[in-house]
């Protein structure tokens, strides 16, 4: 009798403990948060992307023709455009090695009509209308340190991925161009 209650409360243990694991499980999967642990990343989109994404209608197509091997500003764009992924299921992103994937490389060039010798850029397409961000867009740099002359280096200083991207995805998607108006010598304050 002893040994099958033990192994009847070990069964009954055992179906327990796998009942809560799965409904742990079940709802984790769709009541979640994400948490970025590194405050001072860059990570947090903004309100006005956020805004901008949620009012998508359209599938939003992003294709990155990048040599994955040559570049540090990759994993920023990677980890950027997973933050656009994360926040609309309309964003698909498709990644495009020049260098390793030469077939996907020449369809990328024929579809987008790319010039040749095109390297590194971001192409966004929706609605039949596309648009191109080149990799020295996505970057402020430092040409202090070349202009005097003390180096043949200039230095990447700040990441402008969102200010770009967001942009060139709200073109796409509404086929209207952002245009901003100003006036110029016409005698009011």
């Amino acid at each position: 009798v002893r040994r099958w209650s033990a192994g009847l409360n070990l069964i009954i243990t055992v179906a327990t403990v796998i009942a809560i694991m799965a409904m742990f499980n079940f709802l984790s999967i769709r009541h979640f948060k994400r948490f970025h642990w590194n405050r001072t990343s860059q990570a947090d989109l903004s309100e006005r992307t956020l805004q901008v994404l949620k009012s998508l209608t359209n599938q939003v197509k992003v294709t990155v023709y990048w040599d994955s091997k040559e570049d540090m500003l990759l994993p920023r764009v990677k980890g950027l455009l997973k933050e656009y992924q994360f926040n609309s299921p309309r964003i698909q992103v498709q990644y495009v090695d020049y260098t390793r994937d030469v077939a996907a490389a020449e369809k990328v060039k024929q579809d987008y009509k790319l010039p040749p010798g095109k390297k590194d850029a971001i192409i966004f397409e929706s609605n039949g209308g596309s648009g191109v961000v080149n990799a020295s867009e996505l970057s402020e740099y430092d040409y202090s340190e070349v202009l005097a002359g003390r180096s043949k280096e200039f230095y990447r200083t700040h990441f402008k991925g969102e200010l770009i991207f967001t942009p060139k995805i709200y073109s796409v998607a509404t086929g209207r161009r952002t245009v901003a108006y100003y006036l110029h010598e016409n005698g009011e304050h």
